[in-house]
């Protein structure tokens, strides 16, 4: 238990002289975590163990906790505070992942599709991502393409729901093999979502019930993969991962500079798929770092059955080198001729 209470004093010493704001006020918990584990970051897990210490120490821990909590830490407000009876809010509170401190060398596979995926793209990717010797792989959504479980017109001519599933089941055991011990995670896109909704839909009897979900219907947690829902904020350094869809909501209407209208909707530096497309932007900040955002391409085909004509879709993928202050270099790769050029 030494290390544990290491923390725990850790986190008490910060609190008493950080944890004040200018104005009296206590600083908001999850800002704390963020703070604390950007500082101490070796020390802990990941932010939300941060975040669950500072709740213990400041009392909010459950009553069976068995952390001291000392006085001038403890929190004055009743853990469920509502003066005035306000109705119960159903609020939920936002979920955000940061990558761990050993993920550094970060490959990125985005929208293979399965078993729509383009095998020399994909090798291509793979092949790159052992010469840069990576330590972290990022799915960054519609992995699985999932076409009979569509909301949309499906073709019965398409692979079935089973062949897709074990296609994907060979493809993830594939990336584990040839990467042993690094860590995958696989952020949810729409077509992987497609699973979820299908059940919504058509099986509202055992929609909520773990067995048929895609982790364990795909065997994830036996791969080692950790599959995040697509509102998780997730974090590879300073640079925000999601697939795309809740950014741009869109099939056939992709923006023409995707990266820079993402700035203009977000501010914020993001790295997305789900456009199929290669597109970066830099926003010149005088006197401050540059801030960037990435589209990717694409390991999928690139002339699907929705939209064979009027696409700008190409292959690519991404890699990221992530250094200990949170900045960090990314190469937005594009795959023609089945090399990958910068």
């Amino acid at each position: 238990m030494p290390a544990r209470n290491g923390n725990y004093d850790l986190v008490k010493d910060w609190i008493r002289e950080n944890g004040t704001m200018p104005n009296g006020d206590k600083m908001p918990k999850r800002k704390m975590a963020r703070m604390i584990y950007k500082e101490h970051g070796l020390n802990f897990t990941d932010e939300e163990n941060v975040r669950i210490i500072i709740q213990r120490v400041t009392g909010k821990g459950g009553k069976n906790d068995e952390v001291r909590v000392d006085a001038d830490l403890k929190d004055d407000l009743p853990a469920n505070y509502n003066p005035y009876g306000l109705p119960e809010s159903h609020t939920e509170e936002k979920i955000i992942f940061k990558l761990p401190v050993g993920c550094t060398r970060v490959l990125y596979l985005p929208d293979p599709h399965i078993p729509y995926h383009d095998v020399d793209a994909m090798t291509v990717a793979i092949n790159t991502g052992k010469e840069k010797k990576i330590n972290c792989i990022i799915l960054p959504g519609d992995v699985i393409d999932m076409h009979q479980g569509s909301k949309y017109e499906s073709n019965p001519k398409k692979r079935s729901i089973k062949e897709e599933f074990d296609a994907a089941c060979e493809f993830l055991q594939i990336l584990r093999d040839t990467f042993p011990g690094v860590p995958i995670y696989w952020i949810e896109g729409n077509h992987d979502k497609r699973w979820r909704d299908f059940l919504l839909r058509k099986c509202r009897e055992i929609w909520d019930d773990p067995y048929y979900h895609l982790e364990d219907r795909l065997k994830l947690a036996d791969k080692n993969i950790t599959l995040f829902n697509e509102k998780v904020e997730f974090w590879a350094g300073d640079l925000r991962v999601t697939h795309g869809h809740l950014i741009f909501n869109t099939g056939f209407g992709a923006p023409i500079y995707p990266a820079k209208s993402m700035w203009d909707k977000t501010g914020v530096q993001y790295v997305i798929g789900h456009v199929h497309t290669v597109t970066t932007y830099k926003k010149v900040r005088k006197g401050a770092p540059n801030q960037m955002c990435y589209t990717l391409g694409c390991l999928s085909e690139i002339d699907p059955d929705y939209n064979p004509i009027v696409n700008r879709y190409e292959h690519g993928f991404g890699y990221q080198d992530i250094y200990p202050d949170g900045t960090f270099d990314f190469y937005n790769y594009r795959i023609e001729n089945g090399r990958a050029k910068l």
